[in-house]
């Protein structure tokens, strides 16, 4: 059966711009710190459609030094409320712009507040000359993933990207094989590479990793420069696929990702197919090891994103409230963090220093791990004999959520 403390939709605030979706466009939820200081120089700020309809018709703006496809992805994603906007696609302007014109995009919707400290290097994306038929491949996966998603809610599903596996084979394919990419323009093959990165962060797709990986080479091959987001976006999912001896030689390619260590993967026990893994961090390597089990009883799975705003929640009532962090604790919950993270070390290290008796752990590659970790955190998986029994979604600031976990362990004999 799967319960839910309560579904609730998150948005990443727009800190890590470099692993933004197809829609690109982002609810602010809160404000972060101010990151940086510009001229006192004088801009508009659009308070409402009519302020921006009314600049439009005026002449120039600075929304004129964008590609009309990314003008209009702007366009199209834009919110207000209050006089406050609301959504908005933080992306476009740090992909196709050098660094003053973005921020003056920024100021322009007053989320200056937003614009990252570090400014990526390497020469703007620029999405030139793409096609209506390209454009429209956006949609149709959009729709493909609410689709799976709406029936990810629904407990008798088994196949939860069917639609969007269907979108990829009947619409992506064709347009992926090399004697196509050939004669690819570039705005086109840009367009196709954040779809296949799309497909890849929400499926994790042994395929569509494949595709991205010949994607970014051909790209390299026209001269095109992707330190602009892209190698990082590549690389994320190679830790996430735990394609490590890959991530090891795209770091060594590119000086700009110097700083960033990957470590080597050693195997520790016997696994079993069915086996799920974990990996822990010893003295700077990393060991794959199987889950330890006990047959024939339930264990509790909490499965955390070090991005998440409602894990932040949880992580703070742990910390303040002795009893809940006790319960865990005697329930042996077994913290994982979430595939989304990568290889988060310094994050698992950090927690795992300071709670010793509650540990957590990074997923290994395993079939197993994109099933139950298919979104959503933080999550609370009831396992036995390596199938899930109940599933609860969420952490609620009214203290709901406590009674609701503490209910569902006390259910398990825990």
């Amino acid at each position: 059966m799967r319960s839910q403390l309560k579904i609730l939709s998150f948005f990443l605030v727009p800190l890590l711009l470099v692993f933004s979706t197809i829609s690109g466009a982002q609810v602010i939820d809160r404000a972060p710190p101010a990151q940086l200081t510009e001229s006192n120089t004088t801009t508009q700020v659009l308070r409402n459609f009519t302020d921006l309809e009314q600049m439009l018709a005026q002449g120039p703006n600075p929304l004129d030094q964008l590609t009309p496809y990314s003008r209009e992805k702007i366009l199209r994603n834009v919110e207000w409320r209050d006089g406050q906007v609301i959504r908005f696609d933080f992306a476009v302007p740090i992909e196709e712009l050098e660094r003053d014109q973005a921020f003056q995009v920024y100021k322009l919707f007053g989320v200056e507040r937003f614009f990252p400290q570090n400014f990526p290097i390497g020469a703007p994306l620029r999405y030139e000359n793409v096609s209506p038929d390209y454009a429209s491949l956006t949609e149709s996966l959009r729709k493909s993933l609410d689709q799976d998603t709406a029936r990810e809610k629904d407990e008798n599903s088994t196949a939860v990207w069917r639609e969007t596996e269907s979108f990829y084979r009947t619409q992506l394919s064709a347009l992926l094989q090399p004697s196509t990419l050939a004669s690819t323009s570039k705005g086109n093959l840009l367009l196709l590479f954040k779809i296949v990165d799309e497909v890849n962060l929400m499926t994790a797709s042994s395929r569509a990793f494949s595709d991205l990986k010949r994607l970014h080479l051909v790209l390299n091959q026209r001269g095109i420069d992707t330190r602009r987001s892209l190698d990082e976006r590549l690389l994320k999912h190679m830790l996430v696929q735990r394609d490590l001896d890959a991530a090891r030689a795209l770091v060594a390619s590119r000086p700009h990702l110097s700083n960033v260590a990957i470590p080597k993967l050693n195997e520790e026990g016997h696994f079993k197919t069915s086996d799920l893994s974990l990996m822990v961090e010893k003295r700077g390597q990393l060991y794959r090891q199987p889950m330890p089990t006990v047959k024939g009883k339930i264990q509790v799975l909490l499965l955390v994103s070090e991005n998440c705003g409602f894990c932040r929640k949880l992580f703070a009532d742990l910390e303040r409230d002795r009893q809940l962090y006790a319960r865990f604790s005697e329930a042996h919950m077994i913290l994982i963090s979430s595939l989304e993270n990568g290889l988060p070390m310094n994050f698992v290290r950090a927690w795992n220093e300071k709670n010793p008796s509650l540990p957590m752990y990074m997923p290994g590659k395993d079939e197993q791990w994109k099933t139950i970790d298919a979104g959503g955190w933080p999550q609370f998986v009831f396992l036995k004999n390596g199938k899930v029994q109940e599933l609860l979604y969420g952490w609620r600031n009214d203290g709901s959520s406590k009674n609701a976990i503490f209910s569902a362990i006390e259910k398990a004999g825990l």
